[in-house]
């Protein structure tokens, strides 16, 4: 009797070291098991790229919109007025860029006459100068010449300098309506910003803004979580990485839906992960090591496409989910 029961305890220690080795054979070799996981979507964090004062809000919290849906508004008083001040300079410089072209035109016929009458009278002068010398005509007579053709010769260089400070004037009103026309551009943008729509389809997160609210750019007002591209980001220790391929089957489990197997697909794992809590690159995920006071291996997260989720089921992000990887 005595050997029997020793021997039954023997039988039931190498029945349970079996089970045990089999169980670690199958989450080493066969399958890997995380049950730190957690789902994720595309997450967009609404902010107004203007600074003002909310006039209306259109959507409620935890709300369903569709690309293109008005979420809210700021005033768009002062951004109006500032286009038409803009408006006003852009016409003003506009008009004032004709009235040059104008003028710089009516110099340049001027200029024209004025080199037909200096010719002319070059032409006198020399004419009275060779009669001066048979003495045909008198001193007098050619010093009027010579006058006229002073005054003509002033004439002329007067209006070479009118036309060259007219053409310079025309650069620079030309450069102040593209300055002008920048302003005038970009109010009209911003008073296009005082109308924010939804970026894509999804629901409306922590919104809790009201109207009259005074607000600043780029300020995270609420948060919109996507419907589409439902992912679940697995933790899983170092020694899982050398089994992990992209396209390799996963069984996932969410937590809001405990009874339902999900089906996905791995996309990709993260070739690097920050060994402080504040790393110096913020570019680097710190995933903590320790839990109470126990220290586990370093993890490194693994992104899982999940398929067969409808749309209008109740998924939230950042909720917890466990995974199976089906190694082979």
């Amino acid at each position: 009797m005595k050997l029997s029961f020793r021997s039954k305890k023997w039988s039931y220690v190498s029945l349970a070291i079996a089970v045990i080795l089999l169980i670690w054979y199958f989450f080493t070799s066969l399958a890997l098991y995380s049950n730190d996981a957690y789902i994720y979507t595309n997450f967009i964090s609404i902010s107004p790229q203007i600074t003002g004062r909310i006039s209306a809000v259109y959507v409620q919290n935890n709300q369903e919109v569709k690309t293109g849906d008005p979420l809210f508004e700021i005033d768009p008083t002062p951004f109006q007025l500032t286009l038409n001040q803009d408006q006003a300079n852009l016409a003003q410089s506009q008009a004032s860029r004709v009235a040059t072209t104008v003028q710089l035109a009516n110099l340049k016929q001027q200029l024209v006459v004025a080199d037909r009458t200096l010719q002319l009278a070059l032409n006198t002068l020399n004419r009275y100068g060779a009669l001066l010398q048979q003495k045909i005509v008198s001193k007098q007579n050619y010093d009027d010449e010579d006058t006229l053709y002073q005054n003509a010769k002033g004439q002329q260089l007067s209006l070479r300098t009118q036309v060259f400070a007219a053409s310079e004037l025309l650069k620079v009103e030309t450069a102040k309506i593209q300055s002008d026309q920048s302003a005038v551009d970009l109010a009209t943008y911003n008073l296009s910003l005082t109308k924010v729509s939804a970026p894509q389809d999804g629901y409306i997160n922590n919104l809790y803004i009201y109207p009259g609210l005074e607000v600043s750019a780029n300020q995270a007002l609420f948060g919109l979580v996507a419907h589409r591209d439902l992912q679940v980001i697995a933790n899983y220790k170092e020694a899982a990485l050398s089994s992990v391929r992209p396209g390799q089957s996963v069984w996932v489990l969410l937590s809001s839906h405990p009874w339902h197997i999900y089906h996905g697909t791995i996309v990709s794992f993260g070739r690097a992960v920050a060994r402080d809590a504040v790393p110096s690159n913020a570019a680097l995920p710190y995933i903590s090591p320790t839990t109470d006071w126990i220290r586990y291996p370093y993890r490194f997260p693994i992104t899982i496409d999940v398929k067969g989720v409808n749309s209008d089921t109740p998924i939230a992000m950042g909720a917890d989910a466990r995974t199976l990887i089906w190694v082979k």
